[in-house]
């Protein structure tokens, strides 16, 4: 069964401000579905599909692009609350749910 595609939106909280030439390269990376600077360059808001790409990775096309996330407390905490989060949508998409009144597939 393949999964279904997620659009999510997701902020990141930059170190320092970036500009769209950083972005250039990422903008084309599969499963990235759009990228918006705000605040100066130093939120950058990513459109994405969890089904073909996931957050740390995306995390770690932005560190290779020059782009540094913020090492501030509450920035760090967002970034795993995303990680975990984007695990139970992943994990929730391959289950098959089953209904009672709906009869389990022959095989």
């Amino acid at each position: 069964m393949a999964e279904i595609s997620k659009i999510m939106t997701r902020t990141l909280h930059l170190a320092a401000p970036a500009n769209d030439r950083l972005l250039g390269q990422i903008r084309n990376t599969p499963g990235v579905a759009g990228l918006r600077l705000g605040s100066g360059g130093q939120r950058l808001e990513v459109d994405y599909d969890i089904a073909r790409i996931d957050f740390g990775t995306l995390a770690t096309l932005f560190s290779a692009a020059g782009l540094k996330p913020s090492n501030g407390l509450f920035a760090r905490l967002k970034r795993h609350w995303v990680a975990f989060q984007e695990r139970n949508e992943r994990d929730q998409s391959k289950i098959v749910h089953q209904c009672c009144n709906i009869p389990p597939a022959r095989k």
